[in-house]
């Protein structure tokens, strides 16, 4: 059964400027077209693959849509949560890892998708130290080969180094293949 009070009524001391607690809520307004077409574009760029803030701005502005217009597009979808640059560089920082990649490669990277240096940075610091990964990739390319020959320990340090590690790890990893292979 439907209740058939009245509305809270509001005191007379309350400005008449101070909406009622239960007056409707103020309209939504609808994005224009434009920005409602920007909008399905952003969303058909992101189901290809995640994209942080700075490569879905420059996308949509190559598509031809105007500053405004992509930036109403972009916040809508970090409101909605479909945007995350934070997510992303931890993602996609792992996933590099994971495949072998060092911190130069990770960071250049996560620099060239237009993520702030800070927020790659800090995501770099997180990342498991380096070492493992090093000694895994010396152990494969130094296997069955003489690890007194210095030719083939130049060419697995320059390996090492194309996959972003710095010569610091890369020269304290052959120390340690050296002492445990000798």
């Amino acid at each position: 059964m439907r209740s058939t009070q009245s509305p809270v009524p509001v005191p007379s001391s309350v400005p008449s400027s101070v909406p009622s607690p239960v007056s409707s809520p103020s309209p939504v307004l609808s994005p224009s077209p434009e920005c409602e077409a920007a909008r399905e574009a952003a969303l058909r760029l992101l189901a290809r693959r995640a994209l942080s803030v700075n490569e879905l701005t420059a996308k949509l502005e190559a598509l031809g849509y105007g500053v405004e217009v992509c930036d109403d597009a972009v916040a809508w979808l970090l409101d909605l949560g479909y945007l995350n640059d934070e997510a992303l560089a931890r993602d996609r920082a792992e996933a590099l890892s994971e495949k072998g990649y060092g911190f130069y490669r990770i960071q250049f990277d996560l620099r060239r998708r237009g993520l702030d240096p800070s927020l790659a940075d800090q995501v770099l610091a997180e990342l498991p130290d380096a070492a493992e990964a090093i000694d895994d990739h010396i152990a494969r390319m130094m296997a069955g080969r003489d690890a007194g020959d210095p030719q083939q320990r130049r060419r697995t340090a320059a390996a090492l180094s194309r996959r972003g590690f710095p010569s610091d790890d890369i020269n304290a990893g052959m120390a340690r293949f050296m002492m445990h292979d000798a």
